[in-house]
């Protein structure tokens, strides 16, 4: 420890402490068990990370695919309107073409 500089000593001192602590509950292993298990949280976490995006990347694509087919669905619906309502100004709307149709099959038939 006196090798050590005086502002280095303090911490040299503490990671003694924490080694012969971990020794204590962990005669194999001490402080470098304790980083392993750390170490393995990480990775569990960070794989759970990988999955969470993975299932939001899929939540937000089928969202998407949704908004997109709402408003296919909208805008077929506003030409269907369209339609509907050019029929009504049109001189042979579909009434009339239904008319015509019953009058013709009763003359023919």
């Amino acid at each position: 420890m006196q090798q050590l500089p005086v502002h280095l000593r303090y911490d040299a001192a503490e990671c003694m402490s924490i080694e012969a602590a971990s020794r204590a509950r962990d005669p194999v292993y001490g402080c470098v068990g304790v980083i392993s298990q750390l170490q393995q949280q990480i990775i569990d976490v960070q794989s759970e990370l990988v999955k969470i995006k993975g299932k939001l990347a899929v939540h937000n694509a089928q969202q998407q695919l949704q908004l997109e087919d709402g408003e296919r669905a909208s805008e077929q619906q506003q030409d269907e309107l369209l339609w509907l309502g050019s029929t009504q100004h049109d001189p042979l709307n579909l009434d009339q073409l239904l008319i015509q149709a019953n009058d013709y099959q009763k003359s023919h038939f």
